[in-house]
């Protein structure tokens, strides 16, 4: 992001309007079909190889956690949960290290961070937010499988539209 963000700021810098909105996906061609002359030149090509080698570099590593994500019998079996896919389902595998671990699913759901802080007091007890004392990337995860099992199962949609009428949608979710 820095260095799309370095190549739109030189551009901006000097007047360059693209006519693309989208100067680095799929199609973009539009900067290697300009002529730019000047100090800018060698800035902007500096930039635009430095995006292509991390692209290259991603497209490297994406292969490879998927590739050991399908050849993890907890990831595949995973991938079975509507939401998930091969890279939410290594992130989950990697960060719980073996669900035998756990004694219980409220062992599990504490340390992902999940489950509600509670306030006592003699005969009171208040529960109150999740505590996010986890992992953040596997509450990170989890919730982005939430938001696309909503979107695509309609059990998982009544269920979540039934608690986001009493408690909103960030609740709603991680619920």
């Amino acid at each position: 992001t820095a260095e799309i963000n370095r190549v739109k700021a030189l551009l901006l810098r000097y007047r360059i309007r693209p006519a693309e909105k989208n100067l680095f996906g799929k199609t973009a061609k539009w900067l290697d079909s300009q002529i730019i002359s000047g100090a800018i030149k060698p800035l902007l090509q500096q930039s635009l190889d430095h995006i292509r080698e991390l692209k290259e570099k991603q497209k490297q590593t994406d292969a490879l956690i998927e590739k050991q994500a399908k050849e993890n019998k907890a990831a595949v079996l995973l991938q079975t949960i509507p939401g998930v896919g091969w890279f939410t389902a290594y992130l989950v595998t990697a960060s719980i290290d073996g669900v035998e671990r756990f004694g219980s699913p409220e062992q599990l759901v504490s340390y992902a961070g999940l489950a509600p802080r509670v306030f006592q007091s003699g005969d009171t007890r208040h529960s109150g937010h999740i505590s996010k004392t986890g992992r953040a990337e596997l509450r990170w995860a989890l919730g982005q499988c939430a938001w696309i099992a909503i979107r695509k199962q309609n059990r998982f949609r009544k269920k979540y539209m039934k608690v986001k009428r009493k408690h909103g949608k960030k609740k709603a979710i991680t619920a």
